[in-house]
């Protein structure tokens, strides 16, 4: 991790890297606001994740080898029997130009937008379980395109990574946090 003029870089340079920032405090309900452009490259994910103890999690992430698009996603108490909570949503340039993300949760519903527009809400009484519980911020990038992954995750990051093309930069300009409680 370093900084420059382009914010907080996150480089991934290894196969194995998967360098990550986590909050030191948790909220519970609130929002938080993110200025970045995701790392480019097949196989690499950039990720905002709120991650509670027990399981609970909602995410933004980016797959490098897709810069037209974020996706949103959640579980809930460590529930992955499923995997179709997940959403893509349009987002111009990802991996060459910032953007601002923002989750927004709530007791009843949680709202992910891009650029101050809203992609997708989720409302508490549709959900297939809805996190509820305090968590933390988690801000990073990961190589899903690692041959030691399952090929579902391989599959969903775009294929393989290519290492060859490292360093695989995640550049983060601002963090904004609010904690409703």
């Amino acid at each position: 991790i370093s900084y420059s003029s382009s914010g907080m870089k996150i480089s991934i340079t290894g196969m194995d890297d998967a360098p990550t920032l986590g909050s030191d405090f948790s909220i519970f309900y609130g929002s938080v606001q993110v200025l970045v452009q995701a790392a480019p490259g097949r196989g690499i994910v950039s990720a905002v994740v709120l991650l509670s103890d027990d399981g609970d999690e909602i995410d933004l992430e980016w797959i490098g080898g897709d810069p037209s698009h974020v996706q949103s996603n959640y579980f809930s108490r460590g529930d992955t029997s499923t995997w179709d909570r997940g959403q893509i949503h349009s987002a111009n340039a990802v991996t060459t130009s910032f953007h601002t993300y923002t989750i927004d949760w709530k007791s009843s519903q949680i709202t992910w937008s891009v650029d101050g527009s809203v992609v997708r809400t989720l409302s508490a009484e549709k959900a297939q379980g809805f996190p509820s519980s305090p968590s933390q911020l988690k801000v990073g990038s990961w190589v899903a395109g690692n041959p030691s992954n399952p090929e579902g995750t391989i599959g969903w990051a775009g294929g393989l990574a290519d290492m060859s093309q490292a360093p695989f930069d995640f550049f983060v300009k601002g963090i904004y946090v609010q904690d409703y409680s």
